[in-house]
């Protein structure tokens, strides 16, 4: 049996504050269709930005709500709009996933891999075959031969 994670007293303060808050906070019920949707609409363009900026492609949350509307935007280039448009429609596929109860698969994972990628790289969807690393980062990925 594992050991418990000794706490200090502010950290287990602090979580059973946001135990208390996250009760509340679902007692409150289900959200409308129309607010749910809002809440998307709102927090959408923060998710994909920060997603993006991640993996170093500089964007902002009015960039992205910009072409998530369809606008053309001049600081934009066709790379980093299909960028966008790809995480949108990844998080589309998790939304939809996780709405029906579905677990996180290994088809799941390249379906979301090739959305991300679409257009932009001619593997999008397997596994890559070479090994990676994480610029300014410390942890080092898997092997390439690992990875599967």
């Amino acid at each position: 049996m594992p050991s418990e994670v000794q706490l200090d007293a502010a950290t287990r303060q602090l979580l059973d504050d946001v135990d208390k808050e996250a009760a509340t906070f679902a007692g409150l019920g289900e959200f409308s269709t129309e607010v749910q949707e809002e809440l998307n609409r709102s927090f959408l363009p923060d998710r994909i930005s920060d997603t993006l900026n991640i993996e170093g492609v500089r964007v902002n949350p009015r960039l992205t709500r910009a072409v998530l509307d369809g606008l053309a935007i001049s600081d934009s280039d066709r790379y980093t709009t299909q960028e966008i448009l790809n995480v949108s429609d990844a998080n589309d596929l998790i939304e939809s996933e996780a709405r029906a109860g579905n677990l996180l698969s290994l088809p799941l994972v390249r379906e979301l891999h090739r959305r991300i990628e679409n257009n932009l790289i001619p593997t999008a969807g397997s596994f890559r075959e070479e090994d990676v690393e994480i610029t300014g980062a410390s942890h080092r990925p898997p092997a390439w031969s690992d990875v599967p």
